[in-house]
């Protein structure tokens, strides 16, 4: 083998040697089995490479750090590999007026939380259009207002994860309370009608007595 052969060999090989070094590697030492981990469940792994961690989250939401390596060597602070989906919330409805509800249901446990999305319908099998957004997850209630009275609409509110996945609520309803008689048409309406009356009233009254005064002033001048 020509000494030109054997240094374009040697080259190649430092530069794939050099290679194979730059990767981290996580050896069978850092992958042992954990005691605490059920074969019968499913984890999901995050990397989070702002702290040089890999864990693994099971389906209730423990974290469990399962390897470590230098920190913000990537290029994001965290990567989700995989994400379980969430679990629906409970819903409640209360201070019901003639136009307005509060919903209250219980906050997400999901680690992966994004948002809630709340949906309102006037259809039992439908969902509805979105009434609102809410990224802070320790928020789990909302008034809605501008409602009509008597009306029985349906509510649902949902939970999205970061990797888009999602869980609705069961679908709860809530009727509206029926106007006060003060705010009512036909009170209203009665409330007018008699003010209309009693406009007449004073004007045809006022009407007479003029007529009346026209009627005895030429008898006066005599």
């Amino acid at each position: 083998m020509s000494f030109k052969k054997c240094s374009t060999f040697l080259i190649a090989a430092i530069l794939i040697l050099s290679t194979i070094l730059s990767f981290q590697y996580i050896s069978p030492a850092n992958t042992q089995p954990n005691p605490s981990i059920s074969l019968s469940e499913e984890y999901y792994i995050v990397i989070e490479y702002g702290v040089g961690k890999l864990s693994m989250v099971s389906p209730d939401g423990v974290r469990t750090e399962i390897y470590t390596f230098a920190a913000g060597t990537g290029p994001r602070d965290v990567v989700v590999v995989s994400v379980p989906p969430p679990t629906a919330v409970t819903v409640s409805v209360s201070d019901i007026t003639e136009s307005s509800l509060k919903l209250t249901w219980t906050q997400s446990s999901d680690p992966f939380f994004a948002r809630y999305k709340i949906f309102q319908s006037i259809t039992q099998d439908q969902l509805g259009t979105s009434i609102g957004t809410i990224t802070n997850i320790a928020t789990t209630s909302q008034t809605v207002t501008d409602l009509s009275p008597e009306t029985t609409y349906y509510f649902t509110v949902r939970i999205v994860n970061v990797a888009g996945l999602y869980a609705d609520s069961t679908k709860i309803s809530g009727a509206t309370t029926a106007l006060p008689f003060w705010k009512q048409t036909w009170f209203i309406g009665s409330i007018l009608a008699i003010i209309a009356v009693i406009v007449v009233a004073i004007v045809l009254r006022k009407s007479k007595r003029t007529n009346a005064d026209k009627r005895s002033a030429p008898n006066q001048s005599m």
